[in-house]
C-alpha cells in the first residue's frame, strides 16, 4: 500500500502550484526548523528513538511513544508549509525506505509528514488530535467504518487493494514469452524487460539444462523508466558439450527459461524451441 501512495505523493509534487513550492520564510527561522526536523528523522534512520525526545514537545511525547517506529534509511525535507506568522509548520519529508509484500523487500521512497510549533525560541515536534488532517494528497477525514467516500474525494486506500497490487506489478514487463534457437549451428534470441515502478528491480535468468545455452541479462539492475535486454544463446560447438559434432544433428527438447524480478518475486516464463538442420527436417513427419 506505501507504493501506491508513493505514486499518488509524487504527482502531487509534480502538480503543486509554484506559490506552494517556493513559499518563502525568513532564512533563520527555515534553518531553526530545518535542523531540528532532521533530528526528529535522524533517530528514525538511526533506530535511536529516544534521541528524537529533544524536539518533541513535553505535551506530546505520549503521542510519539504511542505512534509506530518507521525505520528508513535516509530522509529529504521536499517541503515546508509554514503558517501563523511562521509560528507553526506542516513538514513533508521524502524518507527512503523498504515496501515490502509476500516476504520480499523493494525500496521505495516514502512520503511522512509532520507538524511543528515554535514555542520559547525552539521548533517543536507535535501531534494533532483533529478530524481532518493534512496529507500529501489532500486533507484525509475520519469517517465511520464502511462508509462511502464523500463526492468528490478520493479513499485513502484503494477500494480492492489486490487488484491494487496487480497494477504495481503490471509495472515491470516483458515483450514476449517465446523464442526459437538452431540447434544445428550457434544462435540466439532476445526479449526486453521494462520497469516503470519508482525503484530499480534486479532482472535474471534461472539456470537453463541444456550444455552449450546461455543467457545474459544487460543491464541486470534494471533502474527505474530503463530498459533490459535478455539474450539466450546456443552453440552446438561450446566447449562444455563432450560429443562435439553429434550435437549438431540431435533433436533438442522444448524447454523454459525463467526470467525472474526481485524484489517483486516475479517470473516470466519464455517458451524455447530449437529448429533442426533442413535435412532432417526433411525426414520427419508433418506433425512432428
Amino acid at each position: 500500500m506505501r507504493l501506491v501512495f508513493t505514486l499518488a505523493f509524487l504527482c502531487g509534487l509534480a502538480f503543486a502550484q509554484d506559490s506552494d513550492l517556493f513559499e518563502k520564510a525568513p532564512p533563520e527561522v527555515d534553518e531553526a526548523l530545518r535542523a531540528r526536523v532532521m533530528i526528529f528523522y535522524n533517530a528514525h534512520i538511526t533506530g535511536k528513538y529516544r534521541e528524537a525526545f529533544q524536539v518533541v514537545a513535553d505535551d506530546a511525547q505520549d503521542d510519539f511513544l504511542a505512534a509506530s517506529k518507521d525505520s528508513y534509511s535516509s530522509c529529504q525535507i521536499s517541503k515546508i508549509s509554514y503558517k501563523e506568522n511562521f509560528t507553526n509548520a506542516t513538514v513533508t519529508t521524502a524518507c527512503k525506505g523498504e515496501y515490502r509484500w509476500h516476504g520480499q523487500h523493494m525500496p521505495v521512497t516514502i512520503p511522512t509528514l509532520s507538524t511543528w510549533k515554535f514555542v520559547d525560541g525552539k521548533w517543536w515536534w507535535y501531534h494533532i488530535h483533529e478530524k481532518e488532517v493534512a496529507t500529501p494528497w489532500g486533507i484525509s477525514r475520519e469517517t465511520p467504518e464502511n462508509a462511502p467516500p464523500a463526492r468528490g474525494e478520493v479513499p485513502s486506500i484503494p477500494a480492492n487493494p489486490a487488484a491494487a497490487a496487480l497494477d504495481i506489478l503490471k509495472m515491470v514487463a516483458i515483450d514476449g514469452d517465446a523464442i526459437q534457437l538452431k540447434g544445428y549451428e550457434a544462435s540466439k534470441g532476445e526479449l526486453h524487460v521494462t520497469n516503470k515502478m519508482p525503484g530499480s528491480v534486479s532482472v535474471s535468468v534461472d539456470p537453463l539444462p541444456i550444455k552449450g545455452m546461455h543467457a545474459t541479462v544487460t543491464p541486470s539492475e534494471l533502474p527505474s523508466g530503463g530498459t533490459a535486454t535478455v539474450v539466450i544463446s546456443y552453440d552446438p560447438n561450446d566447449p562444455s558439450i563432450a560429443c562435439g559434432a553429434c550435437t549438431a544433428k540431435a533433436i533438442l527438447p522444448t524447454l523454459t527459461a525463467n526470467v525472474r524480478i526481485q524484489p517483486t518475486a516475479q517470473l516470466f516464463p519464455v517458451k524455447v524451441t530449437f529448429a533442426v538442420p533442413p535435412e532432417i527436417q526433411k525426414q520427419l513427419p508433418k506433425q512432428q
